[in-house]
């Protein structure tokens, strides 16, 4: 299975993601990101595969991955409209360096979704960050 990446441009945390989809939701709008190439590995991705986030160098959460449409925009060029489902999932911050557009991401390397323990408490994504990177969790 594989998953996409992205950089989240002008979101710093995982807060301001979550609040501005809200709005885009309470709105009536899909959630989604037009991007001008198409994967070519759709059949590897979908039905299960995700997108993780990455801001400020780390990656800071992911969402499931819908489907892909072929869109023409604005200016005529065909493009893809990557669609999501509507929850976010907060993921351990794993460094990562800047790129432009989006990369796959093979399984073995998604950072791990952070729980929360049996008092509902968070585990800081430090600690999910350093238990990942030593192949814990």
């Amino acid at each position: 299975m594989l998953h996409l990446k992205k950089l989240c441009v002008g979101i710093k945390s995982f807060e301001m993601l979550q609040e501005w989809q809200d709005n885009e939701l309470k709105c009536n709008r899909q959630l989604f990101h037009t991007t001008r190439m198409k994967p070519k590995k759709i059949n590897e991705i979908l039905p299960d595969g995700s997108i993780y986030w990455i801001a400020k160098n780390k990656f800071f959460a992911r969402q499931k991955i819908i489907e892909f449409q072929d869109v023409i925009r604005r200016d005529g060029k065909s493009a893809c409209k990557i669609i999501f489902d509507k929850k976010l999932y907060k993921v351990a911050g794993i460094a990562h360096r800047p790129f432009q557009g989006w990369r796959y991401l093979t399984q073995e390397k998604v950072p791990q979704d952070i729980f929360s323990d049996k008092n509902n408490n968070e585990i800081p994504s430090s600690m999910m960050a350093e238990l990942n990177e030593f192949g814990i969790l």
